[in-house]
């Protein structure tokens, strides 16, 4: 329902598939549990440095890429919690 009813979340498969996968992580007999649990749980680009390592970054043209994309996520964060609240 929450898919047909809003715009945004159309225009973002990004974000569907990821509703879709904490639906199906949420539910144990999931058919897609296998594929889930091979998905990794840390990451290493930008977007999830610690403080130290954007500050590295710094007079170069990849803080302004990290920085608008913390800016995008947060925005959508903000967004779709506000829509499933």
């Amino acid at each position: 329902p929450l898919y047909s009813q809003d715009r945004i979340l159309q225009a973002m498969g990004n974000i569907a598939l990821a509703f879709h996968l904490l639906c199906e992580r949420a539910s144990p007999n999931s058919f897609w549990q296998p594929y889930i649990q091979t998905l990794p749980s840390e990451y290493d680009t930008p977007l999830y440095f610690e403080e130290e390592e954007v500050r590295c970054l710094q007079s170069t043209q990849a803080i302004h890429d990290v920085f608008s994309q913390y800016k995008n996520t947060a925005r959508q964060y903000a967004y779709f919690y506000k829509v499933i609240q």
